[in-house]
């Protein structure tokens, strides 16, 4: 979905368990692969994210692409634990806001979540959320309203800015590195 805007062609994914959603979030981005220990296209294993290694690889005005065309595949460890994250930066005096892209609607876990923990700077295409809803009219979240369609010819061109990293649902990862999405998988 969001992989022109990151100009190359393989990257090192490494699958997120969360101990209280049932789901796989993989990250891809560019600096993973420098921790890779394994060679890249052979993927014979993968290593298993903490929620320290996520808010460390998150830093505050990222641009974070979640998967998600509806709530069935958005991500959900990820986003529960950025908007842990942000409410212990902000007791603590500092600032975590991210930019949040979707393919669409994205359901309670990006929307709500990470909106009730102040952590959403930028949102687009759509959001369902009423916290983030009522943010955005409050103008303390900018946002982009565009058709669905527009979308990844938006972000190609570059219009979105930097996309720092992608968060992606998948079901199942295999030893071989086979990749299973969830049931939505669109743009």
């Amino acid at each position: 979905l969001f992989s022109a805007a990151f100009n190359q062609p393989c990257f090192c994914f490494k699958p997120l368990f969360h101990k209280r959603k049932r789901s796989i979030n993989l990250f891809f981005l560019k600096e993973l692969n420098q921790r890779c220990s394994e060679n890249i296209m052979g993927m014979k294993k993968f290593a298993v994210l903490c929620e320290q290694d996520v808010v460390e690889i998150v830093k505050n005005g990222d641009t974070v692409a979640f998967s998600g065309f509806t709530a069935a595949g958005a991500a959900k460890a990820v986003p529960v634990m950025l908007a842990d994250h942000a409410v212990k930066e902000r007791a603590a005096g500092r600032e975590f806001k991210i930019r949040v892209l979707t393919g669409a609607s994205s359901g309670d876990y990006i929307d709500n979540d990470l909106a009730e923990a102040g952590a959403v700077k930028w949102r687009a295409p759509y959001q369902g959320g009423r916290i983030l809803r009522d943010q955005i009219n409050g103008q303390q979240v900018e946002y982009v309203d565009m058709h669905l369609s527009h979308v990844a010819q938006t972000v190609a061109a570059g219009f979105v800015g930097k996309i720092d990293l992608a968060v992606v649902e998948a079901t199942e990862i295999t030893p071989d590195g086979r990749v299973y999405l969830t049931s939505s998988v669109g743009a």
